[in-house]
């Protein structure tokens, strides 16, 4: 959920002209960091220990996925729209955490 938070902050900095996009960066890096830390520490604890290989590379391959998908994505998209998918790729990431926090309580 503070992924969640986090991300949606770091969007909404980029709504704002008064703020400098370097703290929307720095909020963005933060949130990435977590969320990913969150991706591999709570992904073998939702799957069973003979499929951690493949579930570890399914988890990189969608991280890497969505890295190299979004730029794409975006490329001819006005600012709006491209915060707009940035902000759903945030909110999706941060439901994909909330879910495995949800497996693993």
């Amino acid at each position: 959920c503070a992924a969640l938070l986090v991300f949606s902050a770091s969007y909404g900095m980029l709504l704002d002209p008064r703020i400098p996009p370097i703290a929307s960066v720095l909020v963005m890096g933060l949130g990435w960091a977590v969320t990913q830390t969150y991706f591999w520490g709570m992904s073998t604890l939702v799957m069973p220990v003979a499929m951690y290989g493949l579930g570890s590379g399914i988890v990189g391959c969608v991280i890497n996925l969505g890295a190299a998908v979004l730029p794409y994505a975006t490329a001819g998209l006005s600012d709006e729209d491209t915060i707009t998918v940035l902000l759903g790729a945030g909110l999706a990431s941060a439901g994909a955490v909330a879910t495995m926090a949800a497996l693993v309580l």
